[in-house]
């Protein structure tokens, strides 16, 4: 069990490597020699494990963050340091029914500081689990 991560992860690698190779075929490595149906070829293929390789970059800066004081947070982009909890705002509305669930909605203001958290993003405490779901910032004000 233990190395079936990484087996799903080294297929995954195989199949990308393939397809690329096979979207490859007859483009030339420098852009002025590449025609735009072979730019986008290239471009296509480049693109194959983007996602993944920004998933693990954003994962690796998830770990460094959690390893730093907070006073250190403030000049983290991707962190929120000092929050201080203002009101309950209410509970989430069910999807279908619109009657409250269990989750509940709350305000927080912070200290000014530039941070790229916006609406949807997953807000975890320094120990890695789940804090909250951002439904909405007010940069201007510094509440979510």
């Amino acid at each position: 069990m233990e190395g079936e991560a990484s087996e799903k992860v080294d297929e995954r690698a195989r199949r990308v490597a393939v397809l690329r190779a096979r979207l490859l075929i007859g483009v030339p490595d420098a852009r002025p020699e590449q025609t735009e149906e072979q730019h986008a070829r290239w471009l296509l293929a480049y693109l194959l494990d983007w996602h993944r390789r920004e998933d693990k970059a954003a994962g690796g800066s998830n770990y460094r963050l959690r390893d730093l004081p907070e006073e250190d947070l403030f000049d983290e982009p991707r962190a929120v340091a000092g929050l201080e909890h203002v009101e309950r705002l209410g509970f989430v509305p069910h999807a279908t029914s619109g009657k409250p669930t269990r989750s509940v909605i709350d305000r927080y203001r912070y200290p000014v500081q530039e941070m790229e958290i916006r609406r949807n993003d997953e807000l975890k405490l320094t120990d890695g689990k789940k804090f909250a779901e951002v439904v909405g910032t007010d940069l201007l004000a510094r509440h979510d």
